[in-house]
């Protein structure tokens, strides 16, 4: 389980200035995962890695609330090897990507959806405390494609909108996370 600091890298080409001031709000937010690992000889293996971000900020005009979540599910492969109490890892993988924006308030508010398939990378360093746990940091990108479609729900009713060539959205984070880790079965 990791918590720690997210960077959204991508950034809108179609905004207004009080659009870029919010969206430069946005980038900047909490990330967490959480994973599930199983290594085989020589430090190899695979697992399943969950992910998120949340950021919150007002709009400076309007002064609504803006919420954004991302969310990220997948198999990963992963690998380590171990230098007494020192242990490095890597992971790779594809998965399910998930974009969430509410947008302004409870009147003219709207809900922004998108789903698509991202990958991630990361790399850590574990510091192994017992036979059994170990405390670590991390860092890791989560992204690849792009959302085509967003649907669009507002207070009156939801529509699903296809995107044009030049709005186009990404949202690919980089987080930096400390976390506590549990190792099950036998420790060599």
């Amino acid at each position: 389980m990791n918590i720690g600091y997210g960077y959204i890298i991508n950034k809108g080409s179609a905004l207004n200035q009080s659009g870029k001031e919010l969206e430069d709000k946005l980038r900047h937010g909490l990330s967490w995962d959480a994973k599930l690992n199983r290594y085989y000889g020589r430090g190899l293996g695979w697992g399943l890695v969950y992910s998120g971000f949340a950021s919150t900020a007002k709009h400076s005009v309007s002064d609504d609330d803006n919420h954004v979540l991302l969310t990220y599910i997948g198999p990963t492969f992963v690998g380590k090897t171990s230098f007494g109490k020192i242990e490095l890892k890597s992971e790779a993988g594809i998965g399910y990507f998930r974009y969430w924006q509410k947008a302004g308030g409870s009147v003219t508010g709207a809900t922004v959806t998108g789903n698509t398939i991202g990958s991630h990378v990361a790399v850590g360093l574990n510091y192994k405390t017992s036979q059994t746990s170990a405390i670590g940091f991390e860092v890791s990108y989560f992204g690849g494609g792009t959302f085509d479609e967003l649907n669009v729900k507002g207070n009156a009713g939801g529509s699903s909108t296809k995107v044009s060539l030049d709005e186009k959205m990404g949202a690919s984070k980089l987080s930096f996370t400390i976390g506590f880790r549990h190792f099950f079965g036998k420790r060599k």
